[in-house]
């Protein structure tokens, strides 16, 4: 705390004024502009008490704190905890600010080539460890299956347990959350629709994994944070049927597919998934060339370079039960995202409407959960070259179906 305070507004208090405004000059478009502020602005942090006074400064507490920086611990804590760790200003929230700023200037420094040194950056880290983005972004974690498929705690995943619905925490509604991806196992809660936490939570979650997948460059992830939105905003609509949209959309078997349960190769889009070797001549050794169309989505390997993992990151391959469910009977022809899609052809129209007869307005939801898988599968542009195909043109909304 004397080394803390001392930087703070004793003999140091120069240098930190000094790194303040050379961060504060940086270009606003700067992507470490911000976590390079949240660093020294939580290296300096108090929490306000009832009093009015300051506390000590937060960051002589993270080694204490570290602890209970995972989802599981906070679900543990009384309500009167949460409410002190939750509060905007807390000590906690700066501390998890830290350590998230710290991840992220890693991200930003970009994956070591095989053989290089690891980035000097202990200056940043203080008296704890953070984990470098690649101890998370490996093969195992990127599954969907594993437990901490929203990586590392962040100061997002505060925000995840702290959602409270009419006064009360839904903690063990995040923990729960934390456990097991409602969007790969559907079945988490048998009636999502009659829990006043569960659709929070997810929607909480789902921004946190956007953001994850968004700062990391991961395409899963940011394909499964937009999923969990989807899932907080349309599960429990309900269409004039009486028919909740999950149903259709988060399931195993909708009924009204065609042969729900045969093999999901019947539902593919182009592009399908290739590796042509001859465009992988600068495709960089962090990417292992047996990474590439392996069929799992390797985010060291998504970029132009390495033909965005030769395909491994299209929504068909990543989710193709979730995919099979959006398109629900419409060809591909008939998507209104494909650039040749024309309405008022006879067999396109009659499968709209079908649609439309079938779900309600849980079509709408079908089409707007498959219009934000496939906006990202069109920056994955070799892959439409090689099949000569147009993009999809995502930013086609309902509103365009509808006209």
């Amino acid at each position: 705390r004397d080394r803390v305070q001392s930087f703070c507004t004793g003999s140091c208090s120069s240098e930190r004024d000094q790194l303040m405004r050379a961060a504060v000059a940086l270009p606003a478009d700067c992507t470490a502009r911000r976590p390079l502020l949240d660093v020294l602005e939580a290296w300096c942090a108090t929490e306000p008490t009832s009093t009015g006074e300051t506390s000590p400064y937060c960051f002589g507490d993270i080694v204490k704190q570290r602890p209970d920086m995972s989802i599981q611990a906070l679900a543990g804590k009384a309500p009167d905890q949460l409410l002190t760790i939750c509060h905007a200003n807390s000590c906690f929230r700066s501390n998890a600010r830290y350590l998230s700023a710290v991840s992220r200037l890693f991200a930003l420094a970009g994956p070591r080539e095989p053989g290089e040194s690891p980035i000097d950056l202990e200056g940043l880290r203080g008296p704890i460890p953070t984990e470098e983005p690649d101890t998370f972004l490996t093969r195992e974690t990127l599954r969907a299956v594993v437990p901490n498929y929203y990586g590392p705690f962040r100061q997002e995943l505060v925000d995840v347990v702290c959602v409270r619905v009419e006064g009360d925490y839904c903690e063990q509604e995040a923990q729960l959350v934390a456990e097991e991806n409602p969007i790969v196992n559907p079945k988490l809660v048998s009636n999502p629709c009659k829990s006043k936490c569960l659709l929070p939570v997810v929607s909480q979650m789902g921004s946190a994994v956007a953001t994850l997948g968004d700062e990391m460059e991961s395409p899963y992830h940011f394909a499964l944070g937009q999923l969990l939105l989807g899932y907080a905003r349309f599960a429990c609509s309900q269409n004039t049927d009486s028919n909740l949209c999950r149903s259709y959309l988060f399931t195993d078997a909708p009924s009204d597919v065609s042969s729900p349960t045969s093999s999901l190769t019947s539902t593919k889009l182009s592009p399908q998934p290739a590796v042509n070797t001859s465009r992988l001549t600068n495709c960089s050794d962090i990417c292992p060339k047996s990474y590439i169309g392996d069929g799992q989505c390797d985010a060291v390997c998504y970029h132009e370079d390495c033909v965005y993992d030769g395909g491994d990151c299209l929504f068909q391959i990543m989710f193709p039960t979730t995919l099979r469910n959006a398109v629900g009977n419409l060809e591909e022809k008939c998507l209104p995202y494909d650039s040749a899609f024309v309405c008022s052809a006879n067999e396109c129209r009659t499968q709209l409407v079908d649609g439309v007869t079938n779900r309600g307005c849980c079509f709408a939801a079908s089409l707007e959960v498959l219009r934000e898988a496939l906006a990202k599968d069109s920056e994955q542009t070799s892959l439409f070259e090689e099949a000569d195909r147009t993009p999809w043109i995502a930013e086609r909304t309902i509103p365009y179906v509808e006209q």
